[in-house]
């Protein structure tokens, strides 16, 4: 390396120690599993209607819930959400998104 000293940060050495040691742990977990050099197991390939793990789930439900109240305002009270509750958004009364128009504000439940 023809760095000077003064230059190379502890930023810098910390991230190279960081970036090692992932490479020590990514050489074990390979060996591990059979993956470092030569195996004699069928190489997994995406979208081969097999996994390298048995599946368990039968069934996945997602949901998605737009417009939902977030947690911070189910569980903080927020005294002008009480002031505006029932109101448009002061300044986005006529603001249209892909969703369709705002609705209105919703005070502490």
């Amino acid at each position: 390396m023809n760095e000077n000293p003064e230059q190379y940060s502890r930023r810098r050495f910390f991230g190279n120690v960081t970036t090692g040691l992932m490479g020590v742990g990514l050489s074990h977990l390979l060996s591990a599993e059979g993956l470092h050099g030569q195996s004699t197991a069928p190489a997994w390939q995406p979208g081969r209607n097999r996994t390298h793990h048995q599946p368990r789930a039968k069934r996945v439900l997602q949901i998605f819930c737009p417009g939902a109240a977030s947690q911070i305002d189910l569980w903080e009270h927020k005294p002008l959400l009480q002031k505006y509750d029932g109101k448009p958004l002061p300044g986005e009364e006529d603001f249209l998104s892909f969703q369709g128009k705002n609705g209105v504000i919703m005070g502490c439940p």
